[in-house]
């Protein structure tokens, strides 16, 4: 938690879902302890060598010392918030090697470029790319890896969703409600009306694509997707349904008016109950 420093057993998937926290002195659990292990443990599968092969695993800023080869590299990178990464190589002497990095399934338009210059169809092997080169003291690969917003279904039902920026999973704020919006449209138009929010990374919003029904009326709500691991106290869901047309009712009224105009249990009509005969 940004806040209290406490930590989380899992991820929280629920429609809706909010995470829960340990707690100093009520919810301190086993994973407390061993959960935080796993991030220590990052350095272990940055890098990877075979023989003369060197593989670049993981977009993390780190120093890499290989004494057998007489070789350093510099990884500088802020990734994600940097959709790239480059590495620096510090040799003792020209050195064959042949680099792999790893190249991402979200990314479809990925450039890597040797020393300022672009590397025109770069080798693939196995999920990584692939430069064979003497490499000289204070040569510089750069990895640029734009990113996209897309939508990825569930396996056994395409009209549950989620949205992905790149690498990083989003999820819908509820701003407090506990009702799921559907969102109306073809996925493609749903993306298109996705807008960035100017100074918040990752966060995306569209104006009137989702429903929510309550008392047989339907409204209109906003979509505000943010990155699932920033989202901490608030409700949200990862996982949003989708129909192709509005099957809202007859009467559609939209969220954000004022609540006078909006019909609730209070200020629905109300009719007193007559008998009629003797």
């Amino acid at each position: 938690h940004p806040r209290t420093g406490m930590v989380k057993y899992k991820g929280f998937l629920d429609r809706p879902a909010r995470k829960y926290f340990s707690d100093a002195t009520v919810s301190w659990w086993c994973c407390v302890g061993t959960g935080l292990e796993n991030h220590a443990k990052y350095g272990e599968s940055i890098y990877f060598h075979s023989g003369a092969s060197l593989y670049v695993n993981l977009f993390i800023a780190s120093e890499l010392a290989w004494p057998e080869m007489g070789v350093n590299v510099r990884q500088e990178t802020g990734f994600p918030l940097e959709a790239g990464t480059r590495l620096r190589f510090s040799c003792d002497r020209p050195v064959a090697l042949t680099l792999l990095v790893r190249e991402p399934g979200w990314c479809e338009d990925a450039e890597i470029s040797l020393n300022g210059r672009r590397v025109e169809t770069p080798d693939r092997r196995a999920g990584f790319y692939e430069i064979h080169r003497t490499f000289c003291d204070g040569d510089v690969i750069e990895l640029d890896l734009p990113m996209a917003l897309k939508i990825e279904a569930m396996p056994d039902d395409p009209n549950r969703v989620a949205f992905f920026f790149g690498p990083v999973m989003l999820g819908a704020d509820l701003q407090g409600e506990t009702a799921i919006p559907s969102l109306v449209g073809p996925h493609r138009e749903l993306l298109k009306a996705l807008k960035p929010v100017e100074g918040a990374p990752f966060e995306f919003s569209a104006v009137d694509v989702g429903r929510v029904t309550e008392d047989g009326y339907s409204y209109r709500v906003d979509l505000n997707l943010k990155p699932h691991y920033r989202m901490t106290d608030s409700l949200y869901s990862v996982y949003l349904d989708t129909i192709q047309q509005d099957q809202s009712r007859p009467r559609l009224w939209r969220r954000s008016r004022a609540l006078a105009a909006v019909p609730t249990r209070s200020n629905f009509p109300t009719f007193r109950a007559c008998r009629h005969g003797p």
